[in-house]
């Protein structure tokens, strides 16, 4: 699961978790990214910014713009 927040001081690997991520059905690795930081991620023209601009599916929100 990956969140994306308007913004964040504590760094990429310090950011928790939700605390309703815990009630999920099922286990899942949470990801949070800042704004700043996911359009970065889609701009970048490797594996994995690609994988983010053509698979993530928005389940809560729209997605930010480009």
């Amino acid at each position: 699961m990956i969140l994306v927040v308007t913004g964040s001081d504590a760094p990429f690997i310090r950011r928790l978790a939700p605390d309703g991520a815990a009630t999920l059905p099922v286990p899942a690795d949470v990801l949070t990214y800042t704004l700043e930081e996911w359009d970065a991620i889609r701009r970048r023209d490797d594996r994995f910014g690609r994988t983010m601009r053509d698979e993530v599916v928005w389940v809560v929100g729209e997605p930010p713009a480009p």
